[in-house]
C-alpha cells in the first residue's frame, strides 16, 4: 500500500501497473487500496476474464469506485448505477447507438480531423510542436457536441471543457479513490477545492447546452442523445438530465 498510493498519484501509474503484472507473471492481481475495510480491488488485464466479468448478469458496478465519478457529474448516471435505474436510463438512450448514429459520429470525427490537418499544413505559424492529446480532445468534443448534443461548440468552449474535465478527472478518478484522506481534508487541499470549482463550471456550461437545445426552433428529431434524454421519463429533473449529459461528454471524449 505504501508503494501503491504514491505511484497512483504519479504519471507513471499505468506503466507501474504493467511492471507489477510482469513481476507477478499474471495480469490479474489484487491491489492494496485503503478504500474501506473488507473491500478488495483487483486489476483484470486478461481479455477473456475481463469479458466474462462484464457479460456476467450478476456483475455490479462497485460504488466504492463509482461514487467518486458521481461527484463530477453531480449525481447518479447510467454510468454509475446498477439495477432498475440503470436499465431504465440505458433503454432511454440506446437508440442513439444504432449503427447509423455511430457511422455518423465517426464520419463527423474524420471530417473534423481532415480539416484540422489541412489547417495545420496551410498555416506556417502552426508548424511547431503541439499537444496531441489536447488537439485530439478538441476534435472529439466537436464531433460529440454536433452529433450527440445538436450543439455547435466554439474553440474557447472546447478548451474550457477539456481543461475542466481534466481537473475533475484527476481529482475524483485518480487521486481520491486511492487516498480517502483527500475527502476528509478536502478543504485544506487546493487541488481538490479547484476540482469542485471545475465540476460546478461543467454543470453550468452543460445547462447552457441543454437550454440551447430547448430554445432551438427546429431541434434535432433523429434520435440524438440529447433528444432522447430530454424527452425521456427516465430523467424527470433538469439536474438528472445535465448529469447524464456530462457523463456522456466525459465518457465520449475519453474513448472516441
Amino acid at each position: 500500500m505504501r508503494k501503491h498510493i504514491p505511484m497512483s498519484l504519479s504519471s507513471q501509474y499505468p506503466w507501474w501497473m504493467l511492471d507489477v503484472a510482469r513481476q507477478l507473471q499474471n495480469r490479474v492481481f489484487q491491489l492494496s487500496i485503503p478504500i474501506r475495510p473488507m473491500t478488495r480491488v483487483f486489476v483484470v488485464g486478461e481479455l477473456k476474464a475481463f469479458r466474462s466479468i462484464l457479460t456476467d448478469s450478476s456483475t455490479q458496478k462497485p460504488m466504492a469506485v463509482f461514487q467518486h465519478f458521481r461527484l463530477i457529474t453531480g449525481g447518479a448516471t447510467m454510468f454509475t448505477m446498477n439495477g432498475d435505474g440503470w436499465h431504465e436510463k440505458r433503454e432511454a438512450v440506446a437508440p442513439a447507438f444504432s449503427s447509423n448514429h455511430i457511422k455518423r459520429m465517426t464520419r463527423m470525427a474524420m471530417e473534423k480531423t481532415e480539416v484540422w490537418i489541412r489547417d495545420m499544413l496551410m498555416d506556417p505559424a502552426k508548424n511547431s510542436s503541439f499537444d496531441v492529446s489536447k488537439e485530439m480532445t478538441g476534435i472529439v468534443l466537436s464531433a460529440i457536441s454536433e452529433t450527440a448534443f445538436d450543439y455547435d461548440i466554439s474553440a474557447d468552449e472546447k478548451d474550457f471543457f477539456g481543461a475542466e474535465i481534466e481537473l475533475a478527472l484527476i481529482e475524483f478518478t485518480l487521486k481520491a479513490p486511492v487516498n480517502p484522506l483527500r475527502g476528509l481534508f478536502g478543504l485544506f487541499i487546493p487541488d481538490r477545492r479547484r476540482a469542485f470549482v471545475a465540476v460546478q463550471n461543467l454543470k453550468e456550461r452543460t445547462f447552457q447546452i441543454m437550454n440551447a437545445y430547448r430554445n432551438k426552433k427546429e431541434p434535432s428529431r433523429n434520435g440524438t442523445i440529447i433528444q432522447l434524454i430530454m424527452e425521456s421519463d427516465a430523467y424527470p429533473t433538469d439536474d438528472e438530465k445535465v448529469a447524464e449529459l456530462i457523463g456522456f461528454l466525459i465518457a465520449g471524449h475519453d474513448t472516441t
